[in-house]
């Protein structure tokens, strides 16, 4: 529900609302969509080694405030924990998205054949921030 930086998601205005019934006055922005390689998360996407592949996050901030991007590629969890127990967090893998504060990047695919997920983030800057995961296949 919140960033580890402390910003709150859609979720939180939300459950917000329903238990108070006052929605916040700052607008949490809204993920429409994400892509890699013109593709989304329910594509099963599968990438070649040491390729860049374009990939974008719309977003949409209901009270027209700009919006700052932040994007990560890390490796895929191996972590078998469960309700909601915790999790270390993963390592960014370097260099892989050379210009990361935009909506639409170019990924860097790793020469290393696995399962990797990236990450986008867009932060209003007033609190709120939305954000969006593609998993997906590196195969020689």
């Amino acid at each position: 529900m919140f960033l580890e930086t402390g910003e709150c998601s859609e979720t939180v205005e939300v459950m917000q609302g329903i238990w108070s019934g006052k929605i916040p006055s700052n607008g949490v922005p809204r993920v429409k969509g994400m892509r890699l390689h013109g593709r989304t998360r329910d594509d099963n996407i599968t990438l070649a080694p040491g390729q860049h592949y374009e990939a974008d996050f719309l977003v949409s901030d209901p009270d027209g405030d700009a919006l700052r991007y932040h994007w990560a590629l890390k490796p895929e969890s191996d972590a078998r924990q469960i309700g909601g127990d915790k999790e270390d967090a993963l390592p960014d893998i370097p260099g892989a998205i050379p210009d990361p504060g935009k909506p639409r990047v170019s990924l860097l695919t790793p020469e290393r054949a696995g399962a990797y997920r990236l990450y986008a983030y867009a932060y209003d800057d007033r609190g709120s921030a939305a954000y969006a995961n593609i998993p997906f296949l590196v195969v020689r």
